[in-house]
């Protein structure tokens, strides 16, 4: 019975933590570029209908939390400071504790020229931060950067496998060095930003679900603890 306790308690943790996910997708619904996090329950059905009884641990129960890597639509901002990625990819950031991946290409130009991300971290190309120092400037489809007709760089685009990846917020990601690749042939669209790929309603759904999962958990322990509290009686009465 202890045991059915314990598991509908750990049922309770994972649907707060499951609705902490959600509320965060919903939050990020308007976030160009943000990659919503799934979650799925391992064993999680199975754990609740052997509460009553029977031999599953807690630990059983499971939240599997990652990114949903697909794209969202590309949505034109007519300002050349934006960035999407028509296809796979990521672009690259330079920060503090080394480069760091995203798909919000919301940039702009810091007064000495720079390439930055809303934050402030510098964009970078195939050979370092971008810089444009000039009177015009332009990225071509596949990232080149020109400024006053010269080529001066490549944006950096990479990709990696989505499990290998930490989410940090912001949609940024850290992914370890050797799991990010160069994407060979990168589609660079200059005044473009990619939506959010939330589905608001699909998520106000699994909220609701949450939620009942969640009171259903509460009923589950309020059961067990009523049929304790009765075997504990019994007992001291014989």
């Amino acid at each position: 019975m202890t045991k059915g306790l314990t598991i509908s308690a750990r049922a309770l943790e994972l649907q707060t933590e499951r609705h902490a996910i959600i509320a965060e997708n919903i939050a990020n619904a308007g976030t160009a570029g943000y990659k919503r996090t799934r979650v799925a329950f391992k064993s999680f059905a199975t754990a609740l209908d052997q509460a009553l009884g029977q031999t599953t641990e807690a630990q059983d129960i499971v939240l599997k939390a990652r990114f949903d890597d697909t794209s969202g639509q590309l949505q034109p901002s007519g300002n050349p400071c934006d960035f999407a990625l028509a296809g796979p990819g990521y672009f690259a950031l330079q920060d503090d504790g080394g480069r760091v991946y995203t798909r919000n290409g919301a940039f702009r130009l810091d007064a000495e020229g720079t390439l930055v991300d809303q934050s402030g971290r510098p964009v970078l190309g195939q050979s370092g931060p971008i810089r444009i120092i000039g009177d015009s400037w332009s990225v071509s489809d596949d990232g080149t950067v020109t400024v006053d007709d010269l080529v001066v760089d490549q944006l950096l685009i990479v990709e990696f496998p989505p499990e290998l990846a930490t989410r940090r917020g912001e949609g940024i990601f850290d992914v370890p060095v050797a799991a990010a690749r160069i994407v060979p042939d990168p589609h660079v669209r200059q005044g473009y930003l990619e939506s959010s790929n939330v589905q608001v309603v699909e998520e106000m759904v699994q909220l609701i679900n949450a939620l009942r999962t969640f009171e259903a958990s509460q009923r589950l322990i309020q059961a067990q603890d009523r049929t304790l509290e009765h075997a504990v009686n019994e007992i001291g009465r014989t």
